[in-house]
């Protein structure tokens, strides 16, 4: 309750779904002892299909999406990719280009073959020295291609759709 006006803390707030929090303020030398903190979680919805069999990579695809709250799930072939896509309706699909086991650039075509699951966007990561790599991707119809350090830094931003 806001001692103030005894509205409750989240009819005070003129943004849906935030709350406000009252909390001890010690930095507040010669004003009030507490302060009111605006807490705003966002719902990002949309899941993400991740198709990487690198555990370093998978883990930390993982632990992001977890802090995020993006739901992701994995597929590891381009058959599984595409009935995962075909199922899910995902937001994005995330592909090791280096992978020999998920034959991303077979999933890839098969998915922008398919007018119904084309608009699904793709990215992929690879070693940014390996220029054919990365031209048989976009040959392939992949619609962003990053290094692999790029991806790394980029990801939260990715996993939000920003």
């Amino acid at each position: 309750m806001d001692v103030a006006n005894g509205q409750s803390p989240t009819k005070l707030s003129p943004i849906p779904g935030a709350i406000l929090h009252r909390q001890p303020a010690p930095f507040l030398k010669n004003g009030p002892t507490t302060a009111l903190s605006l807490i705003i979680r966002v719902k990002i919805t949309g899941m993400v299909i991740v198709a990487v069999d690198d555990l370093m990579f998978s883990s930390k695809i993982s632990s992001a999406a977890k802090l995020l709250g993006v739901e992701i799930a994995f597929a590891r072939s381009p058959e599984a990719i595409v009935e995962a896509v075909r199922a899910k309706s995902p937001r994005l699909v995330i592909l090791d280009l280096n992978s020999q086991r998920v034959r991303p650039l077979e999933a890839v075509a098969a998915l922008k073959a398919d007018a119904s699951l084309a608009r699904v966007p793709t990215v992929g990561f690879v070693s940014h020295v390996q220029a054919d790599l990365i031209a048989d991707a976009r040959q392939a119809g992949i619609d962003q291609v990053l290094a692999r350090s790029a991806f790394v830094t980029q990801l939260p931003r990715l996993l939000q759709g920003v």
